[in-house]
């Protein structure tokens, strides 16, 4: 099987290889495909799933089997601030199956510093993980001091999509 991912990421690209690996029971070629990026730096709610979805869609043309989109952003749950990600995968006959994570709380710190400075996300990232070493661009491992790291959400979203796409004979899907 061949998967087309939206992403030139490596660490994005081993963690899908891991998934499907796992839901399928065998390797597949995993290809990134580098997109355009999104004009929105860091999408709020619904914004999130909708550039999930459109990074799939963006790379349909390239000859594959599965296309495969994902987004991390940030949602507000009851009041607080959330970091999710969303997975959207298309299959060859355009059947879309979507899944999304759990979520991390984004530090009041860090919400704190986006309002003082008014300033956005990844903005406010940066400065607050430079003064700690992290890596701004790992977004759970800052926020965790590397007890969690990003790629657990990216998995476990792509997990809920596939187990659609190819449900075992005691699914329900």
């Amino acid at each position: 099987m061949r998967i087309i991912v939206a992403t030139s990421s490596p660490r994005k690209l081993a963690s899908v290889k891991k998934i499907v690996t796992q839901i399928l029971g065998k390797e597949s070629i995993v290809e990134g495909q580098t997109t355009e990026s999104s004009k929105v730096n860091t999408p709020w709610d619904e914004q999130t799933l909708i550039e999930a979805r459109e990074r799939a869609k963006s790379i349909k043309s390239i000859q594959g089997d599965l296309w495969v989109g994902l987004k991390s952003g940030l949602v507000d749950r009851y009041g607080d601030i959330y970091e999710e990600a969303w997975v959207c995968v298309l299959d060859q006959n355009n059947k879309k199956f979507l899944g999304y994570s759990s979520g991390l709380k984004v530090p009041n710190r860090l919400l704190d510093k986006m309002k003082q400075s008014n300033i956005g996300h990844s903005d406010a990232l940066d400065l607050l993980a430079k003064g700690k070493g992290a890596d701004a661009k790992e977004t759970w491992g800052a926020y965790s001091g590397g007890n969690i790291l990003r790629e657990v959400s990216l998995e476990e979203a792509l997990r809920n999509a596939l187990i659609q796409a190819f449900p075992s004979s005691l699914s329900l899907y």
